[in-house]
Parts: C-alpha cells; structure tokens; sequence
C-alpha cells in the first residue's frame, strides 16, 4: 500500500509539474493568435450554438474547411467548449488542449507500465513527457496531434492488454480509440494501419485473436482508403504530398531541369536517372533520415515557424546517451513488446517522409515522442542498473538532474523571451490586438473598410463574441466574408484601389497592411509591429 501511495503522490506532481509548464501565461505565451486558433475556436462555439457549423453543415464531424485543406472537426469542438467558462479569449482555446497534453502523462505512464514492467521507467518517461519541449510547445499551441496522442496512448496499452490477455473487452476499446483517432489528425489515418500491420505475426495468439486482429488490420487499411477517396479526406494530401497536385509540383520541376542540364537527345539516359520512381525514393529517403537525425531531434528542430524556438531543439540533449544506450540494450531483452517498440521507432516519422510543406515537420511526426521517450527512460535505468556502486549511481543522477535543470532553464528563456521574433508573420502576431483595437474604434465611424485576408473576418466575429445564425451563409469558401456590422472586408492585399472614390469623401476607417504604397489621400493612425519589427497592419482615414 505505501508502494501505492508513493506511485500515486509521484504521478500527481509529475501531472501538477505538466500543468504549470502549459498552463502559466497561456494567453500570453506563445504572442500572437494563430489563424488555425481562432478559428477552431469560433468555430468550435458557433457549431455549440447553432448546431451547425458557420456554413451551414450540421454538427460536422469529418471537416471544416478553411483553405480547401479539411480539418477534422473535433478539434475545434474540445477548442470551442472552453469559451463557455472563459470567454472568447486566446487562454480559453488554447485551455483545453493544454489540459489534455498535460494529462497525457498518465496515459503514457500506462503504456510503459505495461511495456516494461518497472515502474520506475514509467515514472521517468511519464516526467519527461511533461518537460520535454516539443510536447510542451504544441500543447500550448492549439495543435490537434496533441489531443490525438492521449488516444493513440490509450489504443496501444489497450492492444498490449488484448495481446496478453486476449480479452474481447480490451480488443473492442483499442480498435475503438484507434477508429477515433481518424477523427481528430490526419496522419493517424496511416499510422494505425502500420500500427497494426505486424501485430498478427509477432505475437503468439490463439487462432480466434489472430483472425480478430487480421480483420482489425484490414478494417483500417479500408477505413484508410475510403478517407483518402474523398475530396476532404485527400484535401490535406494534395497541399502538402510529394504526390499531391499542390507540392508535388517540386519534384516535377526538379525532373524537368535534370532533363534540361542532360541536354537534347538523351531521353533514355533521362527515364534512366531521372525518372520519377529515382526522384521520389531519394526524397522519401531523405525525409525520413532527416527525422532520426540529432540536429532535429536535439539541436534545431523543425517545421511549421509557429512550433520553432530559437537554437532549442525538441528533446534535451542530455536525454541522447540514454536514448542510444536504451536502444542497444534491447537486444538482449527477450520481450516481443519491446522488440514491437522497436518497430515503433522505425515507422514513427511516417507519414512526413511524403510530404514537401513544412519539413522537417514537428506536428506530422509528434508520435516519435512515444519509443524516444520510452527508449531514453528504459536507457537511463539499464544505465543505473549497470553500476554497482552506490555513490556512483547517486553522482550520475545528481550531475543529469543538474545538465536537465540547465537545459530545461534555457529552453524556457529562449521560448519566453526569443521564440516571439521567429517568424512573427507566420504566427498571426498582431491580429488579435488588431481586431480588438478595429473594435473599439468602428462604432465612431460610418464605414469601416479591411482586407479578407488571414482569416480577419474569423478574427472580427471571435473579437465581437458574435456567433449569431446570421453569420450562416455570409461566409464563403477560403474564409472570404463580405461584410459584418459596419465592417467590409475586401479581398485584396492592397485594398486602397477596390475602395470607391465616393467613399473617400466620408467618415470612414481603413485597415489596410502597413507595407502597401502610401497613398496622399489618407492620413495614418495607428501602425502596428510584430515581435521581430516588422509591421502588420495600418489605420488609415481619409484627409
């Protein structure tokens, strides 16, 4: 009973300890308000409201689309419900996700649990989960692979539960949490598949569990494909695939001028170096090593600018040794699950090797955190366990305790006080106070004038708690929306050339992007500037 208690006291610090790191100035940190955000949370209520969503679907639960990329619908859901306690506000979207990634910890405390049997190696891998930067940052981001994970956690301690005890109950829950994975982040729609795909054939099993757990493979593998069949399933495809129609287009380009450079006349020696199989199995290769390498892993980092964090990379570099000393003692471990975790680590990155858009990419390939932590944990412990002399032992956990705590201070100093400047653009810096002061000053006059873009119309309604039906219908594929209140918004970079003359002549508000042409009509009152100098946006009245 004390072993008990010790486990549950130590978990909930490890839980408090996760909370506080995602949870302290929340709506401050990261700046800016990101347009997948706000509107997943606008979204999210006005589908709570309304019943439906701001198109006019009812209670999605596939997609809603943005830019012709089709979302999942869910999260905006677990984004949306927040508002009802807190508000429309950038703390109470990014709330609930940040709860999620810090309960994750208890989740993935299960799954080594029952992987390892040591409870002291689930206890490091749960407080690493809770420490780390790359969950730490997209937990505090609003990214959907983080409500996504606590799932797949769930389906996998569930699966290593039917494999020893081939009970129906736990086959039904894992293929249950699997299928809702589907539902909440894309590239789950290939990983449970490979997932599953060795499942039948490492394990030794009754002839029922194995049948059971083929027609579970086959189920996904179709379930796989008719998403990816679709127009919405395959949206997300199209704009980031080495194979879509929108990024594809690299590899293509890429044929052509190899072709060129071979010169006129050489078009076997083309289809035999350069075709298309060549070009896209060394793209594929080259991705996939990227993920494995330590300058992603613990240097730098990646893709989208919205995750990154100046010159820190995902994991502490403290954690490599370990990482390293827990994959070679593997091999003397007899287990099948562990030896199924190292098949794990081989096909985590999967499925960002086939994608151009944002590579390296930190969301796609979020499962990874799964075998590197465990590995690492398992490591650190054989480590422990190797040395015999306890004063040794108790120097090495002193000296890693003092390296982690170093790193882990450095890590937040750069993500509090640098990661605002790293590509303010891209993170939607300004748009939220922009919106705020737009609200604040449009009543004083009779026309407000704003470009369509970035999703502002999103931001105006978010901004004005307005999730009224009326909105239903106002807004058009891509985001485009006409007008709200005495608000118009223009679909034009530069809006200055679509405004009437006429208009110039009256008591009217523009807010227009602050590096257009200054125009002599007008008179400046406001500019605004992101964290890394550059400005956003203007507001502008006529002379």
């Amino acid at each position: 009973m004390k072993f008990l208690h010790s486990t549950v006291f130590l978990l909930c610090t490890i839980v408090l300890i996760s909370l506080s790191f995602r949870l302290y100035h929340l709506g401050e940190m990261p700046s800016g308000f990101h347009r997948d955000e706000v509107i997943a949370g606008y979204a999210g209520r006005f589908i709570f409201e309304n019943g439906r969503d701001f198109y006019g679907n009812v209670l999605p639960l596939l997609y809603i689309d943005k830019y012709g990329d089709y979302p999942p619908a869910l999260p905006a859901y677990v984004s949306g419900i927040t508002t009802y306690l807190f508000g429309s506000t950038v703390f109470a979207v990014r709330f609930p996700v940040a709860v999620i990634g810090a309960l994750t910890c208890l989740l993935f405390y299960l799954l080594a649990k029952e992987l390892f049997k040591k409870r002291e190696v689930a206890l490091i891998a749960a407080f690493l989960l809770a420490i780390i930067p790359w969950h730490l940052v997209l937990s505090r981001a609003t990214a959907e692979g983080i409500i996504a994970l606590p799932i797949v956690l769930g389906g996998l301690v569930f699966l290593i539960r039917f494999l020893q005890k081939q009970q129906i109950i736990s086959l039904v829950i894992f293929v249950s949490l699997f299928f809702l994975t589907y539902f909440f982040y894309p590239s789950y729609r290939v990983l449970i598949p490979l997932l599953l795909l060795p499942v039948p054939f490492l394990f030794a099993l009754t002839k029922r569990s194995r049948l059971f757990l083929i027609g579970t493979l086959l189920f996904f593998v179709a379930l796989t494909g008719i998403f990816s069949s679709t127009d919405w399933g395959k949206g997300r495809f199209d704009q980031t695939s080495m194979f879509g129609k929108q990024s594809g287009g690299g590899i293509t380009d890429r044929i052509s001028i190899l072709a060129q450079e071979e010169g006129q006349n050489k078009i076997n020696v083309v289809k035999t170096y350069h075709n298309k199989y060549v070009l896209y199995t060394q793209e594929f290769i080259k991705q996939y090593l990227t993920y494995f390498s330590p300058q992603y892993l613990f240097l730098e980092g990646g893709l989208p600018y919205r995750y990154a964090v100046s010159d820190k990379g995902l994991l502490f570099v403290i954690l490599l040794p370990f990482l390293f000393f827990g994959l070679f003692s593997i091999r003397k471990e007899r287990s099948r699950f562990l030896w199924y975790l190292c098949y794990l680590f081989i096909i985590s990155p999967m499925p960002s090797p086939f994608t151009l858009d944002d590579v390296p990419n930190v969301h796609r390939t979020l499962f990874m955190i799964i075998p590197l932590l465990l590995f690492s944990s398992f490591g650190f412990i054989e480590v422990l366990n190797s040395i015999k002399q306890r004063g040794v032992r108790i120097l090495l956990v002193c000296v890693v305790i003092g390296i982690l705590c170093v790193e882990m201070i450095h890590f937040f100093h750069m993500y509090h006080h640098h990661a605002n400047a790293v590509k303010s653009s891209v993170r939607g810096d300004t748009n939220k106070e922009v919106m705020a002061f737009l609200v604040s000053m449009k009543d004083t006059y009779q026309h407000v004038y704003v470009r369509v873009g970035d999703a502002l119309p999103i931001y105006y309604l978010f901004a004005t708690n307005n999730y009224s039906k009326e909105v239903i219908g106002s807004i058009h594929q891509r985001l485009i929306a006409e007008s709200f209140d005495n608000v118009t918004f223009l679909d034009r970079d530069c809006i200055i050339s679509r405004i009437p003359e006429s208009e110039f002549k009256k008591d009217v508000l523009i807010v227009d992007q602050a590096d257009c042409p200054e125009d002599p009509r007008l008179k400046i009152l406001e500019v605004f500037y992101r964290h890394d100098g550059t400005r956003s946006y203007r507001f502008a009245v006529p002379l």
